[in-house]
């Protein structure tokens, strides 16, 4: 068997584009098994060829989660400013 380019916990994307994923395993046929969460917050995993992924950076997971957070905490407080209080 081929050696594999990424090892379980690698964070990964498609080369082109879409949610960063997580390499969880690899099938008998050495395809890389990868799991992320969609818009819903539902747990997906599905099949790649190797050649259609890159690995992410941790710096720009860490950057974009950030950002995430910001945007998340913003939300939740346009939120609670609608709500009349009692």
């Amino acid at each position: 068997m081929a050696k594999k380019r990424f090892n379980v916990g690698d964070n990964v994307q498609l080369k082109s584009g879409g949610p960063h994923m997580t390499i969880v395993g690899y099938t008998e046929n050495g395809q890389p098994e990868c799991c992320w969460f969609d818009n819903d917050e539902k747990e997906r995993r599905t099949t790649f060829p190797e050649a259609a992924l890159v690995v992410v950076p941790a710096d720009k997971l860490s950057a974009e989660r950030l950002e995430a957070l910001i945007q998340d905490e913003l939300l939740q407080q346009k939120s609670k400013a609608k709500k009349p209080k009692k």
